[in-house]
Formats: C-alpha cells, sequence, structure tokens
C-alpha cells in the first residue's frame, strides 16, 4: 500500500489518540477515554465543520496512521467582510514515518485549500521552520507572552522551588511568604481593587456575542462567532483544560455601559492564564485592573496571557514582564488580511488558536 494522506473519520479516533500519546508521551491528559472525547469533540463537534475541509492523517505503507493534523474551523471578519479561517493544532507525525515529508504533505494540503487565513499559535522552532518554508509567516507581536505576579513573595518561592538544591528550603519558607503577600496587601497594591465606578458579573455566550462588534468595533480584523460556534469552542477549551475552572466575566463601568470582558482558567495558588481579554479602547486599563483584582480575590499567585498590542499601554502600566512565547504563525493570500495582523490592529485571542 502506498503512503497517503486522507481526511480524519470519527472511527479513526483511537489510533490518532495512540500516536498522540507515543509523540507526546509526557502530556497531562494521559486518560485514554478523556482524550478520545477531546478528539471528538475538537475535530467534529464545531457547528462550522463543513468549512475548513477536515482534519487530515497519514497512513504508512501498512495502513497505519502514522501522522496528524488537526483542523478547526473559525470564522473571522475584517470590515465587514466574512472570512473563513481555520486553526492548526495537534500537529504530530511519528517518527518512523519520515516526520519532513509527511509534515510537508499534509500541511501543504491546508495552505491550498480556498481559506482566507490558517492560523497556528503554539508551534515549536521546528513546525515554524516548516511554516515559512511554505509560505507562512510568523507573527512576533503574537508571539510574545506577559505576565504579572500578584503575591510576589509566594511567586519568588515557588521559583525557588524548583531548584532542587534549596526546593526543601522554599518549601518551608512557603507560609512566610503567604504572610509577606497579606501585610502587602494590607497596605495598598495596585491589582487588588477595582477601578472606581466599574462592576463585574457573569459572562455568558450569548452577550459576548452581542456587545462584541461593538467593544471591538475599532479592530479591523476579529472573530465573528455566532451561539453555536461560541458555545462549542468554550466546550473545546474547557475540555482541553479540564483541572482549571474557567472564569468568564463581563464588565461594566460607572454608566452602567458594557465596557470589556476577560475569560481566564483559574488555578488558585498557582498561575491563571488568561484565554481572552477585550476592551474598547478608552477602557483597556480599566477591564485590565478589574481582570488583575479578580484573579488576585481569587488566589492567583500569578497572571499570564498573550501579548495583545491594544493593551500595551496599561500591560506596562500595571508592571508585566514580556517574554518569548510559542510561535504565533500565518498563511493568507490577503494583503488586508496580514496588514490587520502585523500591525497589531487584530483582535485574535488565545481563544482563537490551539486547542
Amino acid at each position: 500500500m502506498k503512503e497517503t494522506i486522507r481526511l480524519f473519520q470519527r472511527a479513526d479516533i483511537p489510533e490518532v489518540v495512540a500516536l498522540y500519546k507515543e509523540v507526546f508521551p509526557a502530556t497531562e491528559r494521559t486518560g485514554t477515554s478523556d482524550l478520545e472525547s477531546y478528539f471528538d469533540i475538537a475535530f467534529f463537534g464545531s457547528p462550522l465543520s463543513d468549512e475548513a475541509g477536515g482534519s487530515l492523517v497519514y497512513l504508512g505503507s501498512g495502513g497505519s496512521i502514522l501522522g496528524f493534523l488537526g483542523i478547526q474551523p473559525r470564522r473571522l471578519s475584517i470590515r465587514g467582510r466574512a472570512l473563513h479561517a481555520a486553526v492548526c493544532t495537534k500537529f504530530m507525525v511519528a517518527r518512523r514515518a519520515g516526520i519532513n515529508g509527511a509534515a510537508v504533505r499534509m500541511l501543504r494540503n491546508v495552505f491550498e485549500r480556498p481559506l482566507d487565513l490558517v492560523l497556528a499559535d503554539l508551534a515549536n522552532d521546528p513546525a515554524r521552520r516548516l511554516w515559512e518554508g511554505l509560505g507562512g509567516r510568523t507573527v512576533m507581536l503574537g508571539s510574545l507572552s506577559w505576565s504579572r505576579a500578584l503575591r510576589p513573595a509566594r511567586h519568588l518561592v515557588s521559583r525557588l522551588a524548583k531548584r532542587r538544591l534549596i526546593k526543601s528550603l522554599a518549601l518551608a519558607a512557603t507560609p512566610l511568604a503567604d504572610i509577606a503577600d497579606r501585610v502587602a496587601a494590607r497596605r495598598g497594591l495596585p491589582w487588588t481593587a477595582v477601578p472606581v465606578g466599574h462592576t463585574s458579573e457573569d459572562l455568558d455566550p450569548d452577550t459576548l456575542v452581542a456587545c462584541l462588534p461593538t467593544v471591538c468595533g475599532e479592530r479591523p480584523l476579529r472573530p465573528d462567532y455566532n451561539a453555536g460556534s461560541l458555545q462549542w469552542l468554550l466546550e473545546v477549551i474547557s475540555d482541553a483544560s479540564a483541572a482549571k475552572p474557567l472564569r468568564k466575566r463581563l464588565v461594566r463601568n460607572a454608566k452602567h455601559e458594557v465596557v470589556g470582558w476577560f475569560l481566564y482558567f483559574l488555578e488558585r495558588g498557582g498561575e491563571s492564564t488568561v484565554v481572552q481579554m477585550a476592551a474598547c479602547m478608552r477602557s483597556a486599563e480599566a477591564v485590565l485592573q478589574v481582570l488583575l483584582a479578580d484573579a488576585w480575590s481569587h488566589g492567583s499567585v500569578v497572571l499570564s496571557g498573550r501579548f495583545d498590542p491594544g493593551f500595551a499601554g496599561p500591560l506596562s502600566a500595571q508592571g508585566c514582564a514580556l517574554s518569548q512565547g510559542p510561535w504565533m504563525l500565518v498563511h493568507s493570500n490577503h494583503a488586508d488580511v496580514l496588514d490587520a495582523i502585523f500591525s497589531g490592529e487584530a483582535f485574535l485571542s488565545r481563544l482563537e488558536g490551539e486547542w
């Protein structure tokens, strides 16, 4: 049998899960039944499933699955024009398959589809080289991450605990670190207080869909959710990070106007991760402050997220540190789409990325 590529089918899930555990043995998602549920929801559950053309499997000469490229459809819009987009995720090839040849064939297949944008945002160096070799590009701004220690003493102790020689000493110092952070909070820390007149409340998908055109109206390129596609996406990301609750909060100003929202995975006593943060341009600082206060009040030690140029000023003002994260990669034949992305004007949060 000749090596070939074909569309991923539900019946392939057990074999793809086995490949995933072979290629990524250190994955936190070790339960096979959980993985099978994830692959079913992530690649067959979307109401937009036909729009991107489907995920791919690479079959070896013996007929077994030796490669996989997951494709998740997305709808975006740019200045009112609808865009059909796709996210590449869970890209994997068994070493025995000849990684480069199989990977090139699968990715080229996706690039040749009639899509307005192809995106990946958790890419490593080999994936970046492959992507750029086929005509794709790296988004440097989208490859940056920010972080803010909300409990600085506890954060320092947790970092020291990663060093084997002083781990026991660092762990013993944890209670003292907690006391130091409580004293500092009582003296007033900028991220513990909500801006005057601003409130937050639970955010539901319908409200997010309704408010996005207004709140993100200054962004030329942005997601184009409907209730079904957003609900599916939230289900996928929750399934991908089942150990952490997803907090979803809507932010209002003193006039009770919606000025933004945020979604983040909460890890009490650890690092919480922002999935999406949106704000009207004039309210970016206030929304970030509400987010930081919310994460602090719920026990986060550190808050982190992907850098968004629209929040550059507020992130700097709050003392957030920037670092290199995974690569964000894009492929598009539309100059206006690429211009919006590389200028930093696009609203492409982690929610639009790989899951």
